[in-house]
C-alpha cells in the first residue's frame, strides 16, 4: 500500500486481511483505481478524514459487498 501526501493508492491482495480494509487516519484521498482487482476484498472503513474518492477506485472489486463512507465524501 502507498500513500503519498494523504493520497492512497496502489493496494493490493496482499494489504487485505481477512478480506477487509480499514483506510488509515492520514488518508485524506483515495487515488484512482486504488483497490483495481482487489478480489481479496469484502469490506472497507473509509474514515472522516477522507474528502474525495477517485474514478474506478474500486473497479473489478468482485467480492466487495460493504463500504463504509462518511457524509461530505465526493
Amino acid at each position: 500500500m502507498r500513500i503519498i501526501n494523504g493520497v492512497l493508492g496502489h493496494v493490493t491482495d496482499k494489504d487485505i486481511v481477512a478480506g477487509k480494509f480499514i483506510v488509515s487516519e492520514n488518508v485524506t484521498r483515495i487515488g484512482f483505481s486504488a483497490f483495481f482487482k482487489c478480489s481479496s476484498l469484502t469490506s472497507i472503513h473509509i474514515p472522516e478524514g477522507v474528502t474525495n474518492i477517485e474514478d474506478f477506485a474500486f473497479l473489478n472489486c468482485s467480492s466487495l459487498t460493504s463500504i463504509d463512507i462518511p457524509e461530505g465524501v465526493t
